[in-house]
């Protein structure tokens, strides 16, 4: 079958998914093509070809279907909309799914790759080499946007391929500076779900390699990272991060399992805190933050603040703990009290700059709206 899209203009096809018509993103909008009505097949004398919005695709980026729904980035690359029909006005509409992060996207999204498992999430590559994750859960009506970056390298290119008794396997192409030499690695995410004994199983960096009972302080095979910072856990502790020379770094004390790679800091930051009062407007007030309470779940260490500069450590170590060993992963809640500073804007932020396991599952914070 040959068709014509009566668009009327210069209109280019940039992407096709079958879904319950066949979706048709173009430069200029997207359409469907269908049955003439219920149970009537598609044959080149009957059919349904009809623009349904007018938003234009991104050359770059195929749309993706999620089970009900088509994602598509738009011409600027900007807003990610989501195709979907509406049975409240019986057709099919696309809102922006960046709606409320505008900022998310900024420098346009060059691909993009679906992981059904273990939720469902889009993985979005900026043009700046970020990777800019959006969680969608669209029963649960959950969408939330992050960012994976690492100061040492950028995204290139993502695939994911399915794996039926294991979570979907993210692939990424990384550009990266070695030694002076600009070079290309393939890298595949760890699981979401690593285990639970930090000691054998965890990671916690970045090109990272493992070193089983190395029987020496001396770790050699490090070219691939010549001239880099690395984070160094042995046997679940920290140890003092190394500067590759020469494919080696030398640590101070060997174990049954040491892991060495690219050191990262996660950050949480939730939206700025708005208290509110029967009586006080808390917009354009100056407001205190006194303490939070932050729940936890598989964490060994953390830092939470106001602000980035003045962030308290939480402490997870007791008395009775052994200082040479990795205390165990902390499930339940940390009360932190701040130095207060009265801010016209504040959160409360959650930091990881140590390459150990960190989760946080909810917070609580007392704020109080200064006159």
């Amino acid at each position: 079958m040959t068709l014509t899209l009566g668009s009327g203009r210069l209109d280019e096809i940039r992407w096709l998914v079958p879904q319950q018509a066949l979706i048709i993103g173009t430069a200029g909008s997207e359409w469907a093509l269908e049955g003439e009505s219920d149970n009537k097949p598609v044959t080149p004398d009957s059919y349904s070809l009809k623009r349904k919005t007018t938003y234009g695709s991104n050359s770059t980026v195929q749309g993706v279907v999620v089970n009900s729904a088509v994602l598509f980035v738009m011409r600027q690359g900007r807003k990610l909309r989501e195709f979907i029909y509406n049975f409240d006005t019986a057709d099919y509409v696309a809102p922006d799914m960046t709606i409320l992060a505008e900022h998310i996207t900024e420098g346009g999204i060059i691909d993009a790759a679906y992981q059904q498992q273990p939720d469902n999430t889009l993985i979005c590559l900026r043009a700046d080499g970020t990777a800019i994750p959006m969680t969608y859960e669209r029963d649960q009506e959950v969408t939330g946007w992050q960012r994976w970056a690492n100061d040492e390298f950028t995204f290139e290119r993502v695939a994911v391929l399915p794996r039926d008794n294991d979570e979907d396997a993210i692939y990424v192409s990384c550009r990266i500076t070695v030694d002076g030499n600009e070079t290309r690695y393939i890298g595949l995410m760890d699981n979401r779900e690593w285990g639970t004994d930090v000691a054998t199983e965890w990671n916690g960096s970045d090109f990272y390699t493992v070193f089983d009972s190395p029987g020496s302080t001396t770790l050699s095979g490090l070219d691939y990272l010549e001239g880099k910072t690395v984070a160094v856990v042995r046997d679940g502790m920290v140890e003092p991060e190394q500067v590759v020379e020469g494919g080696e770094i030398t640590i101070q004390k060997t174990g049954d399992r040491v892991v060495v790679g690219l050191p990262y800091t996660s950050i949480m930051a939730p939206m700025y805190i708005q208290p509110q009062s029967q009586y006080k407007q808390p917009m354009g007030k100056h407001k205190g933050v006194f303490r939070a309470v932050v729940r936890f779940k598989d964490t060994i260490q953390a830092k939470v603040g106001q602000k980035l500069d003045t962030l308290e450590t939480v402490k997870f170590r007791t008395t009775n703990d052994s200082m040479d060993t990795q205390v165990d992963l902390y499930n339940g809640d940390k009360r932190i009290n701040f130095k207060n500073v009265y801010e016209l804007l504040h959160t409360c932020y959650v930091v990881q700059d140590k390459p150990m396991p960190i989760t946080v599952v909810a917070m609580v914070v007392w704020a109080e709206v200064y006159e």
